[in-house]
């Protein structure tokens, strides 16, 4: 490690540590450097009226800003709010810890040895702060101050030039020009396939890699029966120089070799070496016939090569063309779709799909009696007369409860005797540690439980305790039924411990339709099993399968 050259000529000398406020350094960092031998302020010691403080703190010090400096704060902030106090207290305090703080500066130099000059200005002897006067100047610049840290950074300006608001278009020029020229030619004709053939073959004769487009414009037939033809006779290059092009089929082009002597051949002689090019060309399919079977050919030429075959073409009844048949093709780019049922295709919202997953589990799945009991509802007569009764005794709601409590406390006051406490009436009890306790203690005449509650193992005790107890229950539909009753979203068991005189007939009557469905019952549908519904396609792989086996068990009898 390289030595370092430190200035330490001042290392002597006493510094002051002084803390002071953002804006009071931002201030002096401006306009130190431009005042007259660096005057920023001054320190004014005032005397303290008190004389019963230590001679210590006889003394208050006030740091006030120079008259240039204060100047030109005037001149950048016209209004008085915003002009930052002139006096701030000088809070001085020692240092007692001990520990020796120097200060030190770093200066840029030339030097490519030493690019910085580290020298050390003084060591601190004392410790300042800095505190603005509390008055309603500073208060209103504070105030400034928060109400434009609070400002948003983006605001809405209010744009008072109008500008330019170009309308949308329905069309531009370019499709009105191409609809135009659509226009101009008409609508293209089917003409018949042996016409049309003939004219591919006549371009291929000519060219031997054509493309659609251009195809199009010579033939001018429409694109989807054009590419039923293309696809018959030719073959289209996805790859190569010669892409996107089409080209005869091998049945329908022939290549052959001419003569050394014909114009396609040519030889050279150079340096003694002979030098043969041999050229093909492509025969496309003519409509030429051979000659008679007696005929031959002068000596010396060569036999032209047979067209190839073509598949005959039955023969076309020609019909009107406006009324033609002109099946569609619905490939990509080509005729629109149909329109489809599409609610298949349709991703529902999860809670959808885990209803009907779960519906689907339970049709699958072997699900055992103590589950499956919750299947069998209560009828829709006999549940809608229950329902009608327990309607009857619903616990009173928070509001029937205060104006309840309110007229009492009025009665109270003016009668001026003493609450005597009043018997408790009949109500619906609700809540699973409720309604287990009553029927624990044989308090309650009916247990209604719900056949949705989740999960299921918090109810699948009732039954058997109902039952064990010798108290009725049923099993009604909808949770949230019996959570109307109680004012609740859902409930998952309900129980009645007593009704009036004038409903016990009709409890009666619906505690004797419930024992016969549910606790005489109970043997029975505790042995019955749930679920194991095969779906259809299940179903029909098995019957597919017996009548495979009845088949061959009937191959083998006979």
């Amino acid at each position: 490690m390289e030595p370092i050259n430190i200035d330490l000529s001042h290392s002597t000398c006493g510094v002051w540590l002084v803390k002071m406020p953002k804006y009071l350094s931002q201030i002096l960092n401006d306009y130190g450097e431009s005042m007259p031998g660096g005057e920023v302020g001054r320190l004014v010691k005032k005397n303290s009226t008190n004389t019963n403080v230590g001679p210590s703190k006889a003394q208050d010090v006030v740091f006030r800003l120079n008259d240039h400096i204060f100047e030109r704060l005037k001149q950048q902030n016209p209004t008085i709010e915003q002009l930052p106090p002139r006096e701030h207290r000088f809070i001085l305090s020692n240092i007692s810890d001990g520990v020796i703080r120097s200060v030190y500066t770093r200066t840029p130099t030339q030097q490519t040895s030493q690019p910085e000059q580290i020298a050390v200005v003084g060591k601190v002897i004392q410790r300042a702060e800095v505190r603005p006067v509390e008055d309603e100047q500073y208060m209103s610049m504070k105030r400034i101050q928060i109400e434009r840290s609070q400002e948003p950074a983006r605001k809405v300006q209010l744009i008072k030039r109008l500008g330019n608001v170009y309308k949308a278009r329905s069309n531009h020029d370019d499709n009105i020009e191409n609809e135009r020229i659509k226009k101009l030619h008409g609508k293209r004709i089917r003409l018949s396939e042996e016409q049309v053939a003939d004219m591919l073959f006549n371009e291929f004769q000519q060219h031997q890699y054509i493309s659609m487009q251009s195809l199009e414009q010579k033939t001018q037939q429409p694109r989807p029966f054009l590419k039923e033809l293309l696809e018959k006779y030719c073959v289209r290059n996805s790859r190569g120089p010669n892409a996107r092009t089409y080209e005869l089929k091998p049945e329908y082009r022939h290549y052959k070799k001419t003569d050394d002597t014909s114009a396609g051949s040519s030889s050279t002689t150079s340096g003694g070496a002979k030098k043969t090019v041999k050229t093909t060309t492509v025969t496309t399919k003519t409509t030429t016939t051979a000659s008679s079977k007696g005929s031959t050919l002068k000596k010396g030429k060569k036999k032209i090569a047979a067209a190839p075959l073509k598949a005959k073409l039955e023969a076309k009844r020609v019909v009107n063309p406006l009324f033609e048949k002109r099946p569609k093709n619905f490939g990509i780019g080509q005729d629109i779709q149909p329109k489809r049922d599409l609610t298949r295709f349709v991703k529902w919202p999860l809670y959808i799909r885990v209803q009907r997953k779960r519906s689907i589990l339970l049709k699958r799945l072997k699900v055992p009696p103590t589950i499956n009991q919750f299947t069998q509802a209560l009828d829709k007569q006999t549940a809608t007369q229950l329902f009608k009764l327990l309607d009857k005794y619903r616990p009173e709601s928070r509001i029937e409860k205060r104006r309840r409590l309110k007229l009492r406390a009025e009665t109270q006051v003016k009668s001026g005797k003493p609450d005597r406490p009043t018997k408790r009436p009949p109500v619906i009890r609700s809540g699973m540690n409720t309604v287990t306790t009553l029927v624990e203690k044989k308090r309650a005449q009916l247990v209604i439980i719900a056949h949705d509650v989740e999960p299921i193992e918090l109810v699948l005790h009732l039954p058997a305790l109902c039952r064990k107890m010798g108290i009725p229950y049923c099993i009604v539909k909808g949770k949230a039924r019996l959570g109307k009753l109680v004012h609740l979203k859902t409930c998952s068991s309900l129980a009645l411990t007593d009704v009036n005189i004038d409903d016990k007939s009709g409890l009666s009557k619906i505690v004797e339709a419930i024992k016969t469905n549910f606790n005489e019952r109970y043997d029975e549908l505790r042995r019955h099993w749930g679920g194991g519904i095969l779906g259809t396609k299940s179903q029909a792989r098995i019957n597919k399968l017996e009548k495979i086996k009845q088949k061959e068990a009937h191959q083998r009898n006979a």
